[in-house]
């Protein structure tokens, strides 16, 4: 055997270290991706969609630009072998392979673990079936890709190889769409996260109010009776236009938050333990007490206080 041309350069070091770093970064992000969507169809219990949507764009990012890089590496590498066979036997070829498929097996081996103790702990059986057959089909076909590799199955066999990577990449092409799809684009994404930004806006409102309702036993006459230099607190204005939220006292303990929505809000809106309005209604759909679902336009929330509940502060 020529020890000169089996011997390990700094190129093939950084090769494989990208290889194996750029798989990783794949296979991971391509299983959060389909748990995350099989979660949206699936819910487990305790599910945060915006988490799950957190979750898809996270893997998408990262199959946009890790993909690709893995793409280009596999291409030179198994081109290098093709030009010198004898390359395939290099030692951190034989190890990043070994690494992988020790890797891989115990990942697939951890999240059957993982799936079945949250399957037992009352997920619902489509979504833990589904869930498994990914794992199967991604982390097991990757092992017996690469335990042919070890074999030399690939070695020489461009067509193969091609067919594989086109395969491949389509699955991942695919994913990217559909989780933009999901997600929404980046305006649409840009439009939630003013939105999100506004029902902050109006819960920190909100409970100002009802501060300033304890301390001075009634409602600000409007926002501005809300500063407090000592508490460094300034009312918020819209992320997007500037303007100020619309504030209406309406009662002796009941006032009104207005605010222009850009989308509709998608899933049911968290509750502020806080907030105490009798039950309104939104295109034809309830919202619980203290609810901050809404819908395009110009929404507005209704809030009463109770004074058992929250009484007055003794001065």
């Amino acid at each position: 055997m020529n020890i000169e041309t089996t011997h390990t350069t700094a190129k093939d070091f950084f090769l494989y270290a990208g290889w194996i770093i750029t798989l990783y970064a794949n296979i991971i992000s391509l299983l959060t991706f389909i748990f995350s969507c099989i979660n949206l169809v699936y819910p487990p219990l305790y599910f945060d969609s915006t988490y799950g949507n957190s979750s898809i764009i996270t893997a998408v990012s990262v199959l946009i630009v890790m993909f690709p890089v893995f793409i280009i590496l596999s291409k030179i590498i198994y081109k290098d072998i093709d030009k010198n066979p004898i390359k395939k036997d290099i030692w951190i070829r034989r190890w990043a392979l070994y690494l992988t498929i020790f890797a891989l097996g115990l990942t697939l081996a951890i999240t059957i673990i993982t799936l079945i103790n949250t399957f037992l702990n009352g997920d619902l059986a489509m979504g833990f079936a589904l869930k498994v057959i990914a794992t199967i089909l991604i982390a097991g076909g990757a092992i017996s890709f690469y335990i042919q590799d070890i074999r030399g199955f690939f070695i020489g066999k461009s067509k193969q190889r091609n067919l594989i990577s086109i395969t491949t990449s389509f699955l991942v092409v695919v994913a990217v769409i559909g989780g933009i799809i999901i997600v929404g684009s980046p305006a649409e994404r840009r439009a939630q996260e003013f939105d999100s930004q506004r029902i902050n806006d109006l819960s920190l409102i909100q409970s100002n109010v009802l501060e300033f309702w304890r301390t001075q036993e009634e409602l600000p006459k409007d926002l501005e009776d809300l500063e407090n230099p000592l508490q460094y607190f300034q009312i918020p204005v819209d992320p997007k236009t500037g303007t100020s939220y619309v504030y209406n006292p309406t009662g002796e303990y009941s006032f009104e938050l207005c605010a222009n929505f850009d989308t509709e809000s998608l899933t049911s809106p968290q509750t502020d333990r806080r907030s105490f309005e009798p039950i309104r209604k939104f295109d034809s759909n309830i919202i619980e007490e203290g609810n901050w679902g809404h819908g395009i336009g110009t929404q507005c929330f209704d809030r009463t206080i109770d004074p058992e509940r929250f009484p007055a502060y003794d001065n």
